[in-house]
């Protein structure tokens, strides 16, 4: 009873920490579904901005500062999870000093010293080589004060996402990593009859986009979650985007689980991986099963005391049956003062004698 009570008690031990495993993993799978969903409506959201703007601005025979603004307003508020909105205008390279000119003169007081950088440029082979793409409106307009004249080109993974939106008439996709932070630009070209006329670039930073659409992400210490691009490898350090969280499990009571989602970007051949890695500290889990597993054992002990009780008690039951019977059946025959044997006996052992002496004749 011992050993099968202590193999049980074990066992429902182990079930209860499975189980609650199990309930940890469900609940983790829901979160990460939730967040994904969002995740997903925002890209589309995304996707449309951006769409919505390439039209309205194709549409519109002529673009100024406050048109550009006003349209965008709403869409790149502050907690938008939309960093800025760029327009480049097409610029060809030789023209470069007339146009900052035009801009300096036309576009007003805060378009003073307005200047094209970098200067000098990525060494990039694209189709559109002969023309440089400065940002000249953003918005927010706090976001596009450090952009105002910077060349988009002059990154070479920024033009080849330019080339690709140009001849593939699509918004395409670029990532990037800086000092300020990790994200993904939305590269849009803008067509006047057939001929490109500039690009609208939408910008998101990872961590201001999951913070506005997760508004809990960072409170959670348990979740860690890293991004990288579609094409990369599977462990590539050097892809990683965007990493929040703590992902250490050095302590052998850390029970890590990681679900890795892709996540395409509308509209382009561009996505991301998202892998989010929750981290539990198994304390609950053990805890229930020790629990558990020590009231199995005392279980089975006090079962095991209680059959060796009864047990111990029938058997002296027996015992003084047996000696009581034999006791009586003494008493039965012989004298309770000489012991010796009584006339009941005596008829016994004359009955005893006188069925042989029968049985004998018979023969």
């Amino acid at each position: 009873i011992c050993a099968i009570g202590t193999v049980i008690a074990i066992c429902s031990g182990i079930s209860v920490n499975y189980l609650e495993a199990e309930k940890r993993q469900s609940t983790f799978n829901t979160l990460i579904e939730q967040k994904l969903k969002v995740l997903e409506k925002a890209f589309f959201s995304f996707n449309e901005l951006q769409l919505t703007a390439q039209l309205y601005f194709q549409s519109s025979e002529s673009l100024d500062k406050e048109k550009f603004q006003q349209f965008l307003a709403s869409s790149t508020r502050e907690g938008s999870g939309i960093h800025s909105v760029f327009w480049l205008p097409k610029v060809a390279k030789v023209s470069s000093s007339q146009f900052e000119d035009q801009v300096i003169n036309t576009e007003g007081q805060s378009y003073v010293g307005y200047k094209l950088f970098p200067q000098t440029t990525d060494n990039c082979s694209w189709s559109l080589n002969d023309f440089t793409f400065p940002v000249l409106y953003g918005s927010p307009q706090n976001q596009a004060e450090n952009y105002i004249g910077w060349r988009a080109e002059s990154t070479c993974q920024f033009a080849y996402a330019m080339e690709r939106a140009f001849f593939q008439r699509r918004p395409e996709a670029s990532f990037f990593v800086q000092d300020t932070g990790s994200g993904v630009r939305l590269f849009s070209a803008v067509m006047n009859n057939e001929k490109l006329r500039g690009y609208l670039v939408t910008s998101i930073y990872f961590d201001s986009f999951f913070a506005a659409i997760w508004p809990d992400y960072k409170t959670l210490d348990n979740l860690h979650i890293s991004v990288m691009p579609q094409f990369s490898a599977k462990g590539d350090a050097s892809s990683l985007l965007f990493s929040s969280g703590d992902e250490s499990t050095s302590s052998p009571d850390v029970h890590t689980e990681t679900v890795r989602h892709l996540v395409k970007i509308p509209g382009s051949e561009e996505g991301l991986w998202i892998a989010f890695a929750h981290t539990n500290r198994n304390f609950m889990g053990y805890r229930y099963s020790i629990i558990m597993t020590v009231l199995g054992i005392l279980l089975t002990f006090a079962t095991s005391v209680c059959v060796w009780s009864y047990s111990s008690r029938l058997e002296l039951a027996n015992r003084l049956v047996k000696e009581q019977t034999k006791k009586l059946r003494f008493q039965a025959y012989h004298d309770n003062l000489t012991s010796l044997n009584n006339r009941l006996a005596l008829e016994k052992r004359l009955k005893q004698e006188q069925l042989q002496l029968q049985l004998g004749e018979s023969d």
